[in-house]
């Protein structure tokens, strides 16, 4: 039995500029003479790869910057076709609900950590703006029984220290960015890694592509590291 844990982004197509990441996927989807709406997209892809999961015989767990009331909109209505529940809203069904973001001011929760039916969340919530992470999003959490993910016990993990990275200053995001960008290129890292991608058919994995994948993954966050290691001089107020 596994597990699979999913982080996703659902594009908005109400943001402004030309760099966003709804507008960055359309530019993309035409690339490839998919001429689908950024939104659906991502909607109808992810509900065929949860269904491929599923199929595999996998627990699923997906958080996600929905874009959406998750109360009662279609990213909910999606999930509940799929078997997944948001699970903090089902744990706390009895309270009233909060903004995830910050610029929303009507309770509506547009992040969420959504899972099957065989997974038990004993508990899971929200910190406070700004407490856990910097950003406009509040974090959420969750703790999952991993015993009935596994059926059976596992040895406690060991706490890691999060990096912590000024997102406020727009000199800093720029400058990392920049950095960050030029390190995997320099790496050939994105290209890796889209070759890889398409070689991998219906979410299964060889071995072969699975040491590829951290041979890929392990420079990758070496690179951010780097990243952020060299934008704490402007961000402590250097030049």
């Amino acid at each position: 039995m596994h597990l699979r844990v999913v982080g996703a982004y659902r594009p908005n197509p109400k943001g402004e500029g030309d760099n966003t990441v709804y507008v960055q996927h359309q530019r993309y989807l035409l690339k490839q003479q998919d001429n689908r709406d950024s939104q659906l997209a991502f909607d109808q892809d992810l509900e065929k790869a949860i269904k491929r999961w599923s199929e595999l015989g996998d627990h699923i767990v997906i958080a996600m910057d929905a874009n959406d009331d998750l109360r009662n909109g279609p990213v909910k209505r999606l999930m509940a076709r799929q078997g997944l529940r948001e699970v903090i809203l089902s744990k706390h069904r009895d309270k009233p609900t909060v903004a995830t973001y910050n610029r929303n001011h009507d309770s509506k929760p547009i992040d969420g950590i959504f899972a099957t039916r065989g997974v038990k969340v004993t508990a899971g919530g929200y910190y406070a703006f700004d407490e856990a992470i910097q950003s406009p999003h509040r974090a959420l959490w969750v703790d999952i029984d991993l015993e009935s993910v596994f059926g059976t016990k596992l040895a406690p993990t060991e706490k890691v220290a999060a990096r912590r990275l000024k997102t406020t200053d727009p000199r800093v995001v720029k400058r990392y960015n920049k950095i960050h960008e030029k390190e995997l290129l320099r790496l050939k890292l994105p290209h890796r890694l889209f070759r890889l991608e398409s070689k991998v058919q219906a979410g299964e994995i060889t071995q072969a592509q699975e040491t590829e994948y951290e041979a890929v993954h392990q420079p990758a966050v070496q690179c951010k590291i780097n990243a952020e290691q060299k934008c704490r001089h402007l961000n402590m107020g250097g030049g």
